[in-house]
């Protein structure tokens, strides 16, 4: 260990142990002492330290984010306690890090219904309105949630009106496919169309679903003639994250035990809804098949999250611990779904290799979000717990798969606050600056975190 990183480690020790407070500690792994790396680095104009930690009432967790293009606002949502049971909360923040007051008159906005209500996942629409995916029991069981709001905060009445009892109403989809159903992850077309993915478990075990609503809110029945594509294999298979190609497929990435332990998995789907059959094509047996991609190594093997390049590579981040502890791995196939080789080969002990690069942390370290610069590298966040507690990691990859040194000096950052921080969104503004957002009980209970990265 370098004198930075012992420094780095004792110095978090003292802070949680002695001082119980929110300190930021800043690790510069790998770099000399005095060093100071600009990219990498947090945001002092963001909440004058580059965080923010939101607030409220109850156990509180930040899931995912996106940035409004025209002014850089940043829009978080995921779910909150605050009222006994879990409900979808959504926070919009300025670019400078403080309450947008034109949303929500400046506070977050919780939308608190009968049941256990989770939003894991959003997107804006070109008219600035606000989608969020997850699932609710409302009903009973878990169920697809599609929520949709006004640039205001407020529901959208027109998403999936009805006016039962001569009482309007709108704002929210629930969809039932006959099991316990979740989505996950969702992507809006450019005609407005609304793609989720999650799971199901419709047909026994849990399945791949993928689902898409019409602009205004129903099931859009031209999809797989019935609204969705509910993908059941041997063994249980999650989808995890979702990205739409320029002409209409869909590639869906999560993980697989089909093989015995868990494995990468890709689908790629066509805009009907239907199996891709030229996406990882094979004539095993005699028998076409295509449409399914799963990279099998020696341990437990996870995507978790997905991002396409403008060359049409497909780049999957998630998790590995073959080497012993979890580690960040980074995935990526060609266009065709096959292993792209000249990605980071020969990076693993096992020998030469392509198509995978691995990073460690010395911890177990879990890759939980992916984003593509315009210059093709690549930014992955999620969480390490390398000095004991669980801190906010992110790591940048040059485009063929190797760390990015001009990165904090080795290609990571990892900043810690006291208590458990978890980073499960990211995403990248016009000026590469780094959003990153997740949950930290430094206050003995969850709250949203936001912390933002220089990029340069």
């Amino acid at each position: 260990m370098n004198p930075r990183a012992a420094i780095s480690q004792l110095s978090i020790q003292w802070q949680r142990v002695l001082l119980g407070l929110p300190v930021v500690v800043s690790i510069f792994l790998g770099s000399s002492v005095g060093v100071v790396f600009a990219a990498g680095a947090l945001d002092s104009s963001f909440d004058n330290d580059g965080i923010r930690i939101v607030t409220q009432s109850g156990d509180n967790r930040g899931q995912a984010v996106a940035i409004q293009p025209t002014d850089a606002k940043i829009v978080i949502a995921g779910y909150t306690n605050t009222f006994g049971t879990n409900d979808v909360m959504v926070v919009r923040l300025n670019s400078n890090g403080s309450f947008d007051s034109t949303f929500n008159n400046g506070q977050a906005r919780m939308v608190n219904r009968s049941g256990d209500d989770r939003g894991l996942a959003v997107a804006l629409q070109s008219d600035g309105k606000i989608v969020v995916a997850g699932y609710t029991n409302i009903f009973g069981t878990n169920d697809v949630l599609v929520m949709r709001f006004n640039s205001d905060g407020s529901l959208d009445s027109t998403f999936n009106f009805s006016n039962l009892g001569g009482i309007p109403s709108g704002g929210v989809q629930v969809v039932n496919r006959g099991g316990d159903d979740r989505a996950k992850a969702l992507a809006i077309r450019s005609d407005g169309k609304i793609v989720v993915a999650g799971t199901s478990t419709a047909f026994g075990s849990t399945d791949v679903l993928v689902l898409r609503l019409n602009a205004n809110g129903n099931v859009d029945t031209t999809f797989n003639n019935g609204g969705s594509q509910i993908i059941s294999r041997t063994g249980e298979d999650q989808a995890c994250a979702i990205a739409l190609q320029s002409d209409g497929k869909i590639v869906v990435a999560g993980y697989t035990n089909t093989l015995g332990s868990n494995d990468v998995l890709a689908v790629r789907l066509n805009a009907n809804g239907g199996l891709d059959t030229t996406f990882n094509t094979s004539n095993l047996g005699g028998h076409v098949s295509g449409g399914i991609q799963i990279i099998s190594q020696t341990g437990d093997d996870r995507g978790q999250a997905v991002a396409l390049q403008s060359d049409g590579k497909v780049v999957i981040a998630g998790q590995t611990d073959r080497f012993g502890n979890k580690d960040i791995q980074v995935v990526r196939l060609n266009p065709n779904g096959s292993v792209d080789l000249t990605f980071n080969p020969g990076n693993t002990p096992a020998g030469p290799t392509g198509g995978i690069a691995v990073a460690s942390q010395n911890g177990n370290d879990q890759g939980q979000a992916v984003a593509l610069q315009t210059d093709g590298k690549i930014v992955v966040g999620g969480y390490t717990d390398r000095f004991g507690l669980n801190d906010f990691l992110v790591m940048r990859f040059n485009s063929n798969g190797t760390l990015d040194t001009t990165f904090d000096g080795d290609g990571v950052r990892v900043v810690g606050l006291s208590g458990d921080n978890r980073a499960n969104a990211l995403a990248l503004q016009a000026d590469k600056k780094i959003v990153v957002v997740g949950n930290t009980d430094t206050f003995d209970v969850n709250d949203f975190a936001v912390m933002r990265f220089l990029g340069q």
